[in-house]
């Protein structure tokens, strides 16, 4: 018999093993009729998805139940049933992109969707209703519908991080994730990227003119300024891949876990003490009910920075509440951000509302062509810094660049990685942020006005909007203890683990670093009942 030792201390079991061989072996456990829970996660995106598979792989004698409040995306699915999905915004997908409709595919797993998929609150199905943040109610949460670029972290998105939480502590985990997830700069299955000359082509020339360095791994491997490159993102043989679709799925298998969708905590319930989590009220398919824990049950908070904060406050755990802990819904923040306009005459757009015939019928027979490329054809990054940039940090943004979808005109956007904290309590200090834009802004325009384009918006104006990477609402080492993601406050078996635990903006795009961190905290979190746990499957 094989097994496969499964611990966030790998070395230390190792050593168990060979000194003393006295790790047990645990059969997977059938749950299907189970009335009370080993391990209760809320949320299914991109963290609480890895949290639940490796706490199911890892503790294989434990009854996981995943809460998802939305509906399936297509990613954990065996095979298409629309009865399970949510429709498209205002259903683009159902009504124009007919053939791929028809197919097996779903509209979260086909990439070219990436440009018409997002919506915000309650226009639609898979959005969360008056919420501050455009927010993912689905399976696999925002990495089922973004961009989900995929960029290694540079060193200093860790000087934050408590003891144990460095770069030094965390590139493992950052390595298995990139072997685990395959992240490609070419998603179509035919290997060729699409769409250059929509616009990305022309923005790259422009800044090869003014000294940017372009290569391959510019957009990926820890972003340094003054260079670029096509960025990589989650998929594989011309479909979208996630969390979702690479962990949880596979997990599914086993009969220590289920998923349940369309179902919503509405509050996690605790004894008379205040000190430990009993079950949670929940909305099913709009019924209430209550689901039990176990007597060593945990209950893991995955909803993301807006919606963790929202269940804490709503189980009486906060500042100044029944389990009294000050950092909870405090230090919100968010990357922001704004673009500008080119005018770049004979430039033709992209067809996508809806796509031709020609490229759904490619995209359904191959999983290939315009339809399998998604997010940023380009990406470049900045060095922004200010007179007032903290000594020893950077001030970095990046610009990218998609398909045209105006005849006529390239939209280069701009990402600020590193804003300020707003000491007046907004998420961002919006003064420093349109300093590093204009600044960003100017150098882009000089490239481009130097190959005769003209900016057509106004320089100094430009919008500013949130990213939707929120972050900071229950943060590392104040909210939670770092040793065990365990709440702070006296509760005993409530963890947090999601964007809400950074204590500041990731130096590149969040997926990644949030994936690393939800890894390593599985394997924490695995050692929750104190055993080395060992599962079944190949040494």
């Amino acid at each position: 018999m094989k097994f496969t030792v499964v611990s966030a201390f790998p070395v230390l079991v190792a050593a168990i093993f060979a000194q003393t061989a006295t790790a047990v072996v645990r059969p997977v456990k059938d749950c299907t009729n189970t009335d009370k829970w080993d391990v209760v996660v809320i949320g299914s995106g991109t963290a609480g998805s890895i949290v639940a598979a490796e706490l199911a792989t890892g503790s294989p004698d434990k009854c996981v139940l995943v809460l998802e409040a939305g509906k399936n995306s297509g990613q954990v699915l065996k095979e298409h049933d629309a009865e399970k999905l949510p429709q498209s915004q205002n259903g683009f997908f159902e009504k124009s992109w007919t053939t791929v409709h028809e197919s097996p595919e779903t509209a979260w797993n086909t990439p070219g969707t990436y440009d018409v998929l997002n919506c915000w609150g309650g226009e639609c199905e898979y959005g969360w209703p008056d919420r501050r943040a455009l927010t993912a109610k689905i399976v696999g949460g925002g990495s089922s519908i973004n961009g989900a670029l995929m960029q290694y972290p540079n060193l200093e998105t860790w000087d934050a991080y408590p003891k144990g939480w460095k770069f030094e502590d965390m590139q493992p985990y950052l390595d298995k994730i990139e072997e685990k997830m395959g992240a490609t700069s070419y998603p179509s299955a035919d290997g060729k990227h699409y769409n250059d000359d929509k616009g990305s082509d022309i923005v790259k020339e422009a800044m090869l003119g003014i000294g940017f360095r372009e290569s391959e791994d510019a957009a990926f491997f820890m972003p340094q300024a003054y260079t670029m490159g096509i960025p990589r993102v989650c998929a594989k043989n011309g479909r979208r891949t996630s969390p979702a679709s690479e962990f949880l799925a596979p997990a599914l298998d086993q009969t220590n876990i289920q998923l349940w969708t369309e179902a919503e905590a509405e509050k996690i319930l605790l004894d008379a003490s205040s000190t430990k989590a009993t079950g949670l009220d929940i909305v099913l398919k709009g019924e209430k009910q209550t689901i039990k824990l176990a007597d060593n049950g945990l209950v893991v908070i995955s909803g993301g920075g807006i919606m963790t904060p929202e269940v804490l406050l709503n189980s009486d755990i906060g500042p100044g509440l029944k389990v009294d802990n000050d950092a909870v819904n405090k230090g919100l923040t968010d990357k922001i951000v704004s673009n500008a306009e080119f005018h770049v005459p004979g430039l033709k757009k992209y067809e996508i509302s809806p796509p031709t015939q020609e490229h759904q019928d490619l995209y359904v027979e191959k999983q290939s062509g315009p339809l399998a490329q998604f997010g940023p054809l380009l990406a470049g990054f900045i060095d922004a810094s200010l007179d007032d940039t903290e000594p020893g940090k950077k001030n970095t943004v990046e610009f990218f660049v998609g398909a045209s979808q105006k005849d006529d005109e390239v939209k280069v956007y701009f990402v600020h990685f590193t804003p300020k904290k707003d000491l007046g309590g907004g998420t961002f200090d919006r003064d420093y942020t349109t300093r590093s834009f204009k600044k960003a802004m100017d150098v882009v325009a000089e490239a481009m006005g130097k190959k005769g384009y003209e900016q057509t918006n106004e320089p100094d104006k430009f919008p500013l909007n949130a990213m939707n990477h929120p972050a900071g609402t229950c943060e590392i080492g104040k909210c939670v203890d770092e040793n065990t993601l365990l709440l702070k406050g006296g509760v005993t078996n409530i963890a947090v683990v999601d964007n809400s635990l950074l204590p500041e903006q990731a130096v590149v795009h969040s997926v990644f670093s949030l994936m690393a961190i939800a890894l390593r905290a599985a394997g924490i979190l695995n050692n929750f009942w104190g055993e080395v746990q060992i599962q079944n499957d190949e040494l």
